[in-house]
């Protein structure tokens, strides 16, 4: 298990104590497969205090404090490292904010014993438990599941290992967990998932919405340029035009905290972390669909995010 963390160290803290907590209920049932739990810890751009130190190491085989020289989506990213060097049957790459619910790991280690050649199991908001096979998750996306979760996925390394180190090539983009996975199911050419409902396994923190704009601004054009990676030449055009429209309320959100910079940005600064990659997304536009830039150009003018009660827009929004 890797947890990355922040200022929510304490919260990473309670995720490791839940984590012990559930493999000594799962040690005690019987014949338990797998008779280790190893906890990593990883903290990048925060100084915990001593007595917040010494708490993460009884519960911890390692924590490891990066100050301020590593920043979220690094952090997030190199959990595959350390799972390629320490070599565990399971990975679990969990958010310190996704408040584990009680047995969820147990609930968990039960599937894969149930079914030694799963490759994954998947969170979704469904409300549903069932077994499938996928071998495509950016293009078009499945509604509903949580691939993009970092806590959403739980991995068996058997066949997913091989392309952890995918991982560090695409932390720019904030999604080099979705890179993993599609590159695994390339790869293999599809991954056998066991897909559980959330409210079984974790529950997500509420975030007020003006807050993603400056969080997820790099996420949001990542998810572009990382679908257009790893899919066809011939459906290159497509993406892009369905990205612009079908993401019309979103543009100018998502491009208010680039604004705030105009020269070129400082690459660890969090007031405008990672906001080059819009250069890059919107390069892509221009160049593969001329008409469709000038399109973006004057949705991403527009506040529609002011206008999120408007029942119009809403109903314009559900139907694209």
């Amino acid at each position: 298990m890797y947890i990355p963390c922040h200022t929510d160290f304490s919260e990473a803290i309670n995720q490791a104590r839940r984590l012990r907590e559930d493999f000594t209920l799962y040690r005690n049932g019987s014949k338990p497969t797998y008779s280790q739990l190893e906890i990593i810890i990883s903290v990048n751009h925060f100084e915990p205090e001593n007595s917040e130190k010494v708490r993460a190491e009884q519960l911890c085989d390692e924590v490891y404090y990066y100050g301020s020289t590593l920043l979220a989506d690094v952090n997030i990213s190199q959990g595959f490292m350390v799972a390629l060097r320490r070599k565990p049957a399971l990975f679990w790459l969990l958010s310190a904010n996704d408040a584990l619910i009680e047995g969820s790991l147990v609930r968990i280690l039960e599937e894969f014993e149930k079914q030694p050649d799963l490759d994954l199991v998947v969170a979704n908001k469904l409300g549903i438990s069932n077994t499938f096979f996928e071998s495509e998750i950016l293009y078009p996306q499945p509604i509903g599941y949580h691939y993009g979760l970092i806590s959403g996925v739980v991995y068996s390394t058997k066949r997913t290992s091989r392309y952890f180190n995918a991982a560090p090539f695409f932390p720019w983009t904030g999604w080099s967990q979705l890179a993993v996975i599609q590159s695994s199911m390339n790869g293999n050419r599809k991954l056998k998932i066991t897909t559980l409902p959330r409210e079984l396994l974790f529950l997500m923190p509420e975030r007020e919405f003006h807050q993603n704009a400056k969080i997820y601004s790099h996420s949001f054009l990542g998810t572009l340029i990382q679908t257009l990676v790893f899919s066809e030449s011939y459906k290159k055009k497509k993406i892009l035009r369905n990205f612009v429209f079908k993401n019309f309320y979103l543009h100018h959100f998502f491009s208010q905290r680039d604004a705030l910079s105009h020269e070129l940005p400082d690459l660890i600064n969090d007031q405008h972390y990672l906001s080059w990659n819009r250069i890059f997304a919107e390069a892509l536009i221009k160049s593969n669909t001329p008409l469709t830039y000038i399109w973006y150009k004057t949705l991403k003018r527009i506040p529609f995010e002011n206008a999120a009660n408007n029942r119009f827009l809403v109903a314009l929004k559900s139907r694209l």
